[in-house]
């Protein structure tokens, strides 16, 4: 049997439950998929003249979760060291951009189905491309989509391994 106290006190917590129930909730906004044309092998220049024994640059962009990308990138290893290595996720951020950090500072990526750009968003940013290059070279740039992969034989082997 139910006492006055007792009513006094559950009916405020049945009434707080109902009316929670009834609110609308938040609209939910739907996640943007990332678009398969993007991902693949994106290379610098000097890809197209390798047998020549140019350097060059490979980004590998693969599918990674929740609207993000794996960005890792790998230079020329058959002739000389590694120029550039780099592994890091990208979060999308626009239709055709994506965000990542390079030693903590912003670096966004523009992707096409036939190109790439990498640009730091900042001064600090551009030293921080840098960092993961040798010989002045740097992680900005544009580079072409290959139609299929990049020559494995040329390629530094080392494993996608993102760096916090």
């Amino acid at each position: 049997m139910l006492t006055k106290k007792t009513t006094w006190l559950t009916l405020p917590l049945l009434s707080l439950a109902l009316y929670g129930c009834a609110q609308p909730s938040a609209p939910t906004v739907a996640a943007t998929p990332i678009e398969p044309a993007i991902l693949g092998d994106y290379v610098s220049d000097g890809y197209a003249e390798r047998a020549a024994g140019y350097d060059w640059v490979a980004v590998s962009l693969k599918e990674g979760k929740d609207q993000q990308i794996k960005v890792s990138v790998r230079s020329r290893n058959d002739r000389k060291k590694p120029t550039c290595t780099f592994d890091g996720y990208a979060k999308k951020t626009g239709a055709q951009t994506y965000t990542t950090t390079a030693n903590g500072q912003p670096v966004t990526l523009t992707v096409t189905p036939t190109q790439l750009t990498i640009a730091a968003d900042t001064t600090e940013g551009a030293g921080a491309l840098a960092y993961f290059c040798s010989g002045g070279a740097t992680l900005a740039g544009s580079y072409d989509k290959l139609p299929g992969s990049v020559d494995p034989s040329q390629l530094d082997p080392s494993l996608f391994n993102p760096r916090g």
